[in-house]
């Protein structure tokens, strides 16, 4: 994608590759949270479901 300069080389440090559906939804919940969006304990709930 780098070569086809779809994204720049720095976007690569974007992706993460993880295996464990736990990971995965800390992963999700750490990304808000450093963003400042923190779900209501309703919107948790729900998003445990998906």
């Amino acid at each position: 994608m780098v070569n086809e300069k779809v994204i720049s080389p720095g976007d690569v440090n974007l992706f993460k590759l993880i295996d464990d559906p736990d990971q995965v939804v800390a992963a999700i919940f750490d990304h808000y949270a450093d963003r400042g969006f923190t779900p209501s304990p309703d919107e948790r709930a729900l998003e445990m479901t998906l």
